[in-house]
């Protein structure tokens, strides 16, 4: 299972959950202001109200009229059942070190994707009873090291080179816009990364449904099959 569109998204301290903030955002189009349904919409979407959508959201582009909102949300990975939590948070996620508990931050202050949340609020995975604080993320958090990909911004054009990933026991390659695992053909994109044995891979696919305003390019995880689980 998969889940397109998160702000930000990172995994359990046991590897069993993510924890996601899924991303709304609505543009002007080619006109200098957001339409006046704009509100009516977003809390349609989301399934709040308008005024918990109006509290809820931020600038989410520097280059024309964009407002977005976060919902936050936890998937078991077991299962890849998903369940959106009572909290419009999510810019940025974080869990507790023991996995008790989960940290959703509101939207930006600035137009940057690598700003900081300031407001934070602080639930258990099972209930929508939060706690809501101003300033940084508790410092009990569990933390995974991220390497900085490709930007997927509407201006942007991925470089399309061969790409060969040699992993334990497969070899992932992309050439022509075609992923293959050995001799066996995953589907389109650019491979990106790879676990250890080559079982999932992280790749770029172009994306056809995208709008005049949207990244052409979306990122996806292939899952090639692995029969056992210490081989992924």
């Amino acid at each position: 299972a998969g889940r397109d569109s998160v702000w930000d998204v990172a995994p359990s301290p046991d590897w069993t959950r993510l924890v996601y903030g899924d991303a709304l955002i609505l543009h002007a189009g080619e006109s200098e202001a957001l339409p006046p349904g704009t509100l009516a919409e977003a809390a349609r979407r989301l399934g709040v109200s308008a005024e918990e959508a109006r509290a809820g959201q931020f600038t989410a582009s520097g280059m024309g009229p964009a407002t977005g909102w976060a919902r936050l949300g936890v998937m078991d990975l077991g299962t890849g059942e998903a369940h959106a939590l009572a909290s419009l948070t999510g810019w940025r996620v974080r869990w507790n070190r023991d996995g008790t508990r989960i940290f959703g931050g509101l939207g930006p202050d600035v137009v940057q994707d690598d700003a900081p949340s300031t407001v934070w609020v602080s639930m258990t995975p099972s209930s929508d009873s939060a706690v809501q604080w101003t300033g940084q993320a508790p410092l009990d958090t569990a933390t995974v090291a991220w390497i900085t990909g490709p930007t997927l911004d509407v201006s942007v054009t991925p470089d399309t080179a061969a790409v060969t990933l040699a992993r334990a026991g497969h070899t992932v390659t992309s050439a022509g816009d075609t992923i293959r695992v050995d001799d066996r053909v995953l589907g389109p994109g650019i491979a990106l990364a790879a676990t250890r044995h080559g079982c999932f891979v992280l790749a770029l696919v172009q994306d056809s449904a995208a709008r005049e305003y949207e990244p052409r390019w979306r990122g996806a995880i292939y899952d090639a099959g692995c029969a056992r689980p210490e081989d992924r």
